[in-house]
């Protein structure tokens, strides 16, 4: 942005500020893996049925991937229910010594709880990112989400990868 002080005309000076603008880190292109394994992992276990088991699911996918994921249960009438929520804390901590806050507030996981809805309502993969205000940072979730089923027809579960980093 250009910036001209006071009487700047007559002894034309002018100065240049520019936004400082983060480079693509090496996290976000690993969240982003994550999401894309979750989704290759889903296709092939799929098959040729509707939807994939939780076993085939965990037989072709990473082991690693599964100790970031989470599963959600469908209850009655679609209700969605968090089983096992499994992605560790961020690498690096938030600097200021904003450390200590929760990265998974009420908020993360009602927002995780949307996201699971949008999956079983479209009975498909989703996968999504938002930005959360967590003290003074800015934390940026990437949420990854699959259906599957133990007969193959009917969703009975629902299996995501949640990542985060500050930004």
């Amino acid at each position: 942005m250009l910036y001209k002080p006071d009487g700047a005309a007559g002894t034309g000076q002018a100065r240049v500020e520019r936004a400082a603008r983060a480079a693509p880190s090496h996290r976000a292109m690993l969240e982003r893996r994550r999401g894309n394994q979750l989704l290759t992992a889903w296709k092939a276990a799929r098959a040729d049925l509707a939807f994939p088991s939780l076993a085939a699911l965990q037989e072709t996918a990473d082991p690693e991937l599964f100790r970031h994921s989470m599963l959600l249960r469908v209850g009655a009438r679609g209700a969605l229910t968090i089983e096992r929520f499994g992605p560790p804390m961020p690498a690096t901590p938030a600097s200021n010594g904003s450390a200590s806050l929760p990265v998974v507030t009420p908020l993360v996981v009602t927002w995780v709880l949307s996201v699971g809805s949008s999956a079983l309502r479209r009975r498909a993969p989703v996968t999504e990112s938002d930005d959360v205000k967590i003290g003074a940072r800015m934390l940026r979730y990437r949420c990854a989400v699959v259906p599957v089923s133990s007969d193959g027809a009917e969703v009975d579960a629902l299996v995501g990868v949640l990542g985060y980093r500050w930004s």
